[in-house]
């Protein structure tokens, strides 16, 4: 037992890591499995021109659904991973538990301790709505292809072609266009957002650290905070990560080399033209004004649990720190009232989804190129 004990305690890492890919794929391959479910479904319909809106709100209503699921499930694995990178924890045990530390020592570890504490909170609120808008664009953007395949009824066996494209049962699909786009293509695309929760997060992750330590830098842990001079911290901070980054870290779910490495796959024109749309969407003014909002939510509740736990207006940073590390576990739960459940009911955010879902489905690269 002994043995086992110490085995995990040496890959704790390793194995919470595992664990995090495990997940994100998971859930992944959930989306993927509701998307071709509801596929199936959809034979139930009629081609009534006079549905045709009904089935639209249908395959909105449906995907959507099944894309906050997901969401909720990708940011546990993705909340787990800010833990191993930001660990204020360790930080914080060496302080209590090593008395044999002399005070230059104690001093660089509460330098450290800042940094990991207010980066694990911008690492958390920045990952969780990159994520929320990302798979909320792509749900949207797949979605609208099923309702284009709808509204292109040319014949009385319009939906056994389109099923049959969909499966690559070889029936003839030349009535749909650049409108249907191959199964596989589909897969390849929501799988971005698996290089997100994976290589992309900590890419992000990188960058915070970065910010969060050239903004503390020259902030004592004397200093005096109360909640406005967090929240303007915090701003502070949002500014900057903004300003450096002007495609809104497209690159961290399409991955640069995405287009390259679709030139070898079949169907690559399908691919490319969602992989086009979503980075479109991504750095499109509207998406970063949500994502904006949604990363307040997670701000604004962190300095609100710190408010509310100081006994007094302005206390030393040295103070500040330990609550925001005693918060992280109430804003990244997933329960109701929770910042990812209010960010999921934001109007920007469903207003967003409802634009991406009513843009014309784009036109596959392939037949682009011929026409």
């Amino acid at each position: 037992m002994s043995s086992i004990w110490d085995f995990i305690k040496r890959h704790r890492g390793k194995l919470l890591v595992g664990g995090v890919i495990a997940g994100a794929a998971y859930a992944i391959h959930t989306a993927i499995q509701n998307l071709h479910e509801q596929q199936q479904l959809m034979q139930q319909f009629k081609t009534d021109p006079l549905r045709i809106q009904a089935r639209r709100h249908y395959v909105y209503d449906t995907n959507q659904r099944a894309c906050d699921k997901s969401i909720i499930e990708l940011t546990q694995c993705v909340a787990k991973r800010i833990l191993l990178r930001f660990d204020v924890e360790s930080a914080i045990a060496a302080l209590k538990g090593e008395p044999q530390l002399s005070n230059e020592q104690r001093l660089q570890i509460w330098n450290k301790l800042k940094v990991l504490a207010v980066g694990r909170i911008m690492a958390l609120a920045y990952s969780f709505s990159l994520l929320t808008v990302a798979l909320k664009c792509q749900i949207s953007i797949l979605a609208s292809y099923i309702c284009e395949s709808f509204d292109r009824v040319d014949d009385s066996s319009w939906w056994s072609k389109y099923m049959g494209s969909y499966f690559g049962s070889g029936n003839d699909s030349s009535g749909f266009g650049h409108t249907t786009i191959d199964a596989n293509a589909q897969q390849i695309f929501l799988k971005c957002i698996q290089y997100y929760t994976t290589q992309g997060v900590e890419k992000l992750l990188d960058r915070i650290e970065t910010v969060c330590e050239e903004e503390l830098c020259d902030i004592s842990l004397k200093n005096e905070f109360d909640s406005d001079c967090l929240k303007e911290l915090f701003e502070t901070i949002k500014r900057r990560m903004q300003s450096i980054d002007t495609r809104h870290f497209s690159y961290l779910i399409v991955p640069k080399f995405a287009d390259q490495d679709a030139f070898a796959l079949p169907h690559s024109g399908d691919l490319q033209a969602l992989l086009h749309r979503l980075i479109e969407m991504l750095e499109s003014t509207k998406c970063k004004s949500v994502a904006s909002s949604l990363i307040d939510f997670y701000l604004h509740a962190a300095v609100h649990f710190c408010d509310q736990h100081s006994n007094r207006g302005k206390i030393p940073l040295a103070r500040v720190v330990p609550l925001l590390a005693d918060c992280y576990p109430s804003i990244s739960r997933c329960n109701v009232d929770s910042p990812l459940q209010n960010s999921l009911c934001s109007t920007e955010l469903h207003q967003l989804c409802i634009y991406v879902f009513s843009l014309p489905p784009p036109m596959s690269m392939s037949h682009s190129s011929v026409q």
